[in-house]
C-alpha cells in the first residue's frame, strides 16, 4: 500500500471519529486504526498527527475519571477505578514505539534507575510529549 492510501485511511478514521464525537466508541476507532497493518505506512506526519488527536482525547478521558494536571503531566493522576484510560495511553505508546524507534530509548533514560510502574508512566508521557505535536 502506497502512502497516499494509507493516509487517506487515517483521514476516514477522523472523520468517523468526528463523527461519533465523544464516545467510548471513539477510543475503540482510535485503537483499529493504530493496528491496521497499513496504518505504519501512512506519512509519518500523519501518523503523528492522528497519535496527537488520540492523546488529546485520553487526556480529556482522564479529566474526566478524576486525573489532574501535575508539572505538564496528566497520566500518572488516573485514578485506579479508571484502567482503561492507562491501557489507551499504552496501546499509543506501544503505536509510537513502532512509529519512533528512538522512543523506547527516551522512556529507559527518562526512567533512570527507577524502575516503578508510575516512574515508567511517568517516562512515557513525557517522551510521547517530545514526539507528538500536541
Amino acid at each position: 500500500m502506497v502512502p497516499a492510501a494509507a493516509n487517506q485511511r487515517i483521514q476516514a478514521a477522523l472523520s468517523r471519529i468526528e463523527a461519533l464525537g465523544h464516545t467510548p466508541e471513539t477510543l475503540q476507532v482510535y485503537r483499529q486504526t493504530a493496528n491496521d497493518p497499513c496504518f505504519i505506512k501512512a506519512d509519518e506526519r500523519e501518523i503523528l498527527n492522528f497519535l496527537a488527536q488520540w492523546c488529546h482525547r485520553l487526556e480529556t478521558a482522564a479529566l474526566h475519571k478524576g486525573a489532574h494536571w501535575s508539572h505538564g503531566l496528566i497520566f500518572p493522576s488516573v485514578p485506579a477505578s479508571a484502567p482503561g484510560v492507562l491501557s489507551d495511553f499504552d496501546n499509543l505508546t506501544q503505536v509510537l514505539a513502532r512509529v519512533e524507534p528512538a522512543y523506547e530509548h527516551r522512556v529507559i533514560s527518562l526512567m533512570g534507575n527507577q524502575p516503578s510502574p508510575k516512574a515508567r508512566l511517568t517516562a512515557k508521557e513525557w517522551a510521547a510529549r517530545e514526539y507528538l505535536p500536541l
